[in-house]
């Protein structure tokens, strides 16, 4: 038969016995396309469940022998469009109405999201609604875009969630552990979300007195709408005095970033967070930021200091897939020509990525991108958190062998190899300018790689 196998024996190595298999835990459904299938319907079909709510990819398998099969001429199929997405659902009135009065006679409010940025519109709709009743917004530090402004007074000036008396959740897969850090049985809690018992995962044992599957943006109008009737003066001169609390812890976190940074730069340190701060320096506030990191540089130190503010400016994984960075910043610039695109990552998780194709792909195309590679030396899962789990262990004490990139290598070779630019940084007095000129050639479409040499995130015995 046409397109089965042909006689290449390598064909018959790859038959595996179910491919879908590979990917069905991470995907909403599979298929594999089958003789009697029409194929332009079946990608609309695989379209209309990828972007209908909650979303997520789709895999289609496609055997050779059935794309080698003839397509009548008389064929016709459905556009994605054509079958429709569902809609997003609001919330019911009664409960936003019953979240609103939480949240006016509360005293110690706050929001905690990490997804809440998926939709530009939710973003808004929150500000507003925070704005409204000065309620806090905790992000979660390992949050996979920008969910709330970071130069807002009511960003990261929340309390801890054991402390909070009204919790508002919004597009959150895990705020706290449940036993440490949780919240007291007296706290109001709402949560909000598309799937907000969070089906897939077996084992969440949260509570809440409120579950609202609905979408965020719809809910944080919904609750605005009916806290704008109930503020009285005694609560509007409650969220007066929070606003202005808010507002000073604001002032305080923003300062002690600054200085801790200007105490690194002023002792001629090259670290992390010099790094982060000299690149949060050049960002315009259109710029998109990739953060594939997790240790003491590109994790949360990139995120404190890139301060995006504008939804689709911040992006990391989410997940535990370290190496997307690559890929993702190309893909991101293809999007977004108009755009500075740059990636942040450790030399771990920069390795993990095989950036190679994306760099060629990059300069091929005309859709350069900065890379700015943190090298510690180290992949933290191998050191830092294995030293935490297991402080006496063998690997501890023996040098973290396999958790270790000693030495380092020239990645910022690997761009001259594409004809892009590289620089290697040693020097404290080197980061600003080189990071200046990597910013200056992705600009021009020519890919650059900075690599910046800061301490590991632990101590290495060797």
């Amino acid at each position: 038969m046409r397109g089965s196998r042909e006689g290449a024996g390598v064909q018959w190595l790859q038959e595996t016995r179910d491919q879908g298999e590979i990917v069905r835990q991470y995907t909403k459904v599979d298929h594999r396309l089958e003789h009697q299938d029409n194929p332009g319907f079946m990608v609309s079909r695989l379209l209309q469940v990828a972007m209908s709510e909650p979303r997520g990819p789709v895999y289609m398998a496609v055997p050779q022998e059935t794309a080698c099969l003839p397509l009548p001429g008389t064929a016709r199929f459905p556009t994605r469009d054509d079958l429709g997405v569902a809609r997003q659902v609001g919330p019911d009135p009664d409960d936003a109405r019953t979240i609103a009065r939480w949240l006016v006679d509360a005293t110690n409010p706050c929001v905690y999201t990490s997804r809440v940025g998926r939709d530009p519109a939710a973003v808004q709709e929150l500000v507003r609604l925070a704005e409204l009743l000065a309620i806090p917004v905790m992000v979660d530090a390992s949050a996979d875009r920008m969910n709330f402004p970071a130069d807002s007074p009511l960003y990261g000036t929340g309390p801890a969630s054991h402390e909070a008396d009204v919790l508002l959740l919004f597009e959150h897969l895990s705020p706290y552990s449940p036993g440490r850090g949780s919240p007291s049985r007296d706290a109001k809690i709402a949560w909000v979300s598309i799937d907000p018992v969070l089906s897939r995962f077996k084992t969440i044992e949260y509570r809440a007195d409120l579950w609202i599957p609905a979408s965020s943006a719809a809910v944080a109008r919904a609750v605005h709408e009916a806290a704008s009737h109930l503020l009285t003066n005694s609560a509007r001169t409650r969220i007066a005095a929070r606003r202005e609390r808010l507002e000073r812890r604001k002032r305080e976190l923003d300062d002690q970033a600054e200085a801790l940074a200007q105490a690194d730069l002023g002792a001629g340190k090259l670290n992390g967070r010099v790094t982060a701060y000299e690149l949060g320096k050049l960002l315009e506030p259109e710029a998109i930021v990739l953060n594939d990191g997790l240790s003491t540089g590109p994790g949360p130190l990139v995120s404190t200091y890139a301060r995006r503010s504008r939804p689709g400016t911040y992006f990391r994984s989410g997940s535990s897939s370290g190496g997307w960075g690559a890929g993702a910043a190309f893909g991101v610039k293809l999007a977004r020509p108009e755009h500075d695109v740059i990636l942040t990552s450790g030399d771990g998780y920069f390795t993990f990525g095989s950036p190679m194709p994306a760099l060629w792909a990059a300069r091929a195309h005309g859709s350069a991108f900065l890379s700015v590679v943190f090298v510690n030396q180290t992949y933290s899962t191998g050191t830092a958190a294995l030293a935490r789990m297991y402080p006496e262990g063998h690997a501890a004490g023996g040098g973290f062998v396999g958790g270790r990139f000693d030495p380092a290598p020239r990645f910022d070779k690997l761009a001259e190899v594409v004809d892009g630019y590289g620089e290697h940084v040693r020097e404290l007095s080197q980061l600003g300018p080189a990071l200046r000129r990597g910013l200056e050639h992705a600009r021009q479409n020519t890919p650059a790689v900075i690599a910046v040499e800061v301490p590991p995130p632990v101590q290495l015995s060797h």
